[in-house]
């Protein structure tokens, strides 16, 4: 059995007329809502052995406040940059072999994409939740019943949690 996890960057500031997105960092709200998705990982004894990294400022500046602690190795694969699932899937083929439980920190619209595209189990709340949007700072969790990466298959997943910041801040 393996897990997968898709966390998507905390808000970032605004674009710049003529500005680099790659290069836009995290907003004050995401500064401050990224550290709780952290401790709410913490507080589950969640842990990944692998995180696969989007190299733009706003994912690395994620990455930097919530995997301390709660991801093993970390590798930035720009792949992970405006990327597609099956981008995704590749990554996780070449970099995960050895990794039971991964995390992604991407962008959307990918991170919602592959959700939708994995999840065909689990909490029927969940998954309508999952429905409704992806926002920024929020991560799904699935338990996929299979022995490699390379056998993910659309629907496989059983949604274990899927948690917004928003949520996070009401106690859930």
């Amino acid at each position: 059995m393996l897990r997968l996890a898709l966390l998507r960057h905390a808000k970032a500031a605004p674009e710049q007329p003529g500005g680099d997105d790659f290069s836009r960092p995290l907003h004050e709200r995401g500064e401050s809502e990224a550290p709780m998705v952290r401790y709410w990982l913490r507080q589950r004894k969640i842990r990944f052995d692998l995180a696969l990294c989007s190299p733009a400022k706003r994912t690395t500046m994620t990455a930097d406040i919530v995997l301390p602690g709660v991801a093993g190795k970390r590798i930035e694969l720009q792949t992970l940059y405006h990327c597609s699932i099956n981008d995704i899937l590749a990554a996780l083929m070449v970099n995960a072999a050895e990794a039971e439980s991964v995390v992604i920190v991407g962008h959307n619209p990918v991170m919602a994409d592959m959700a939708h595209w994995l999840v065909g189990h689990g909490d029927m709340e969940q998954r309508a939740r999952l429905v409704g949007g992806y926002p920024p700072g929020s991560i799904m969790i699935a338990d996929l019943p299979v022995d490699t990466w390379k056998d993910v298959r659309q629907g496989c997943g059983t949604l274990v949690h899927f948690v917004r910041p928003k949520d996070i801040a009401q106690g859930s």
